[in-house]
């Protein structure tokens, strides 16, 4: 864990191995090491890789889904005045992710967290959000 937060971009890559692996994790049914996984720097510099292996899953919680998205709205957010396209590193899989839960659940409370952050994501210029919104809707 302490690598993934380490200072050195190279350092922070080589300790997301594990992130191949993300169904192998997801089969044991244990999420807590992922949780800590989104806390940290090398999610917040470099979430692709986790997000397209995540995106893989049949089968995620609904708690890890809507953290991954509160986590990369906190971050988009934090970026939203920088000049650079790392600003827009999470728009092509969490939208995703969020439109599935919510077309996969029942729980209402959950389908209005999820269209609360379709809402703030497209606010956030992630068109999308709105396309993956769109398809879903049909």
């Amino acid at each position: 864990m302490p690598f993934l937060n380490d200072q050195e971009d190279a350092v922070r890559r080589a300790a997301e191995f594990w992130v191949v692996n993300l169904n192998q994790l997801a089969a044991n049914g244990n999420w807590d090491f992922f949780n800590l996984y989104i806390n940290s720097l090398a999610f917040d510099k470099h979430p692709g890789n986790c997000l397209f292996h995540l995106e893989k899953l049949l089968e995620i919680p609904s708690d890890v889904v809507l953290r991954v998205a509160d986590r990369a709205l906190e971050l988009s957010k934090r970026d939203a005045s920088v000049v650079s396209i790392a600003k827009y590193r999470f728009v092509r899989c969490t939208p995703t992710l969020v439109v599935r839960l919510y077309r996969q659940t029942d729980c209402e409370k959950v389908k209005t967290r999820c269209l609360d952050l379709l809402d703030a994501m497209i606010g956030l210029g992630w068109n999308e959000a709105a396309a993956d919104l769109a398809k879903a809707e049909r």
